[in-house]
């Protein structure tokens, strides 16, 4: 049996065909695409599949609509640094439950205090809420089957990322919400309107399962084997690599 993942929203965000949840497979990232390819005398990262594979493994939730972050930028007014976020619904009279108006977030005594990591991550002062996006899709996954949910991976557009989590989307009757920390290392300061449709949360199903743990030890461990040595390209990929489907 074919194991399904279902997307489920309103009818008012039907005719928006580019805020519509994709297979990561078809949202490659320029720097990837742009790459060039594997050969011989020029290996490249083309040719690695763990890197592939997970760029496109699971399907990807692109954000509902446009939204302006001014991240530690001066406030003329108040004569100090300011972190504010306006979403495109804000400027309209329109009210649908399934989108925001304002930034939601979480106090920063939620996450450990001011200098907890996550508190920091957002501000050097760890005074700023940790801003969340309302997903208009409810996820619904098989019986015995939760979803990873991760900031894309290997994507350059990353001024900020989801924190990381899990879900039991098979039984987890609410929609999942996204708080997000601010990539400052990278951006220390920035104003950049973030367009509706991009790409935001990478969702990985899974089945669960318990494992326990085994530490082992030999003599001597083989790192490398005929097999793959009597290979020039492609060796992981022609000998021991499965293709992933997700459709």
């Amino acid at each position: 049996m074919e194991n399904k993942i279902k997307f489920i929203t309103t009818e008012s965000v039907k005719d928006i065909e580019e805020i519509k949840p994709i297979p990561a497979i078809q949202y490659l990232p320029d720097w990837f695409k742009n790459a060039p390819p594997n050969q011989v005398g020029a290996v490249t990262i083309k040719g690695c599949m763990p890197v592939q594979d997970s760029m496109t493994s699971g399907y990807l939730l692109r954000l509902p609509q446009d939204m302006t972050i001014h991240f530690n930028v001066m406030d003329k007014v108040e004569k100090k640094k300011m972190i504010k976020i306006d979403f495109a619904m804000g400027q309209h009279l329109l009210n649908d439950p399934s989108f925001q108006n304002d930034a939601e977030q979480h106090s920063t005594s939620q996450v450990g205090g001011s200098k907890s990591y996550i508190a920091e991550e957002n501000s050097p002062e760890g005074v700023c809420p940790i801003p969340k996006i309302i997903n208009p899709f409810k996820i619904i996954t098989p019986p015995g089957w939760s979803c990873l949910f991760v900031p894309p991976f290997h994507r350059e557009e990353d001024y900020f990322k989801i924190l990381p989590g899990i879900v039991d989307t098979d039984i987890y009757p609410q929609v999942v919400n996204f708080p997000f920390a601010f990539n400052r290392h990278k951006y220390p300061s920035f104003i950049k309107t973030l367009k509706r449709g991009m790409p935001y949360v990478q969702v990985i199903p899974f089945k669960r399962s318990n494992w326990k743990m085994e530490v082992s030890y030999v003599e001597k461990l083989n790192r490398l084997s005929l097999n793959w040595a009597t290979k020039i390209l492609n060796r992981y990929k022609s000998i021991w690599w499965n293709k992933k489907k997700y459709k």
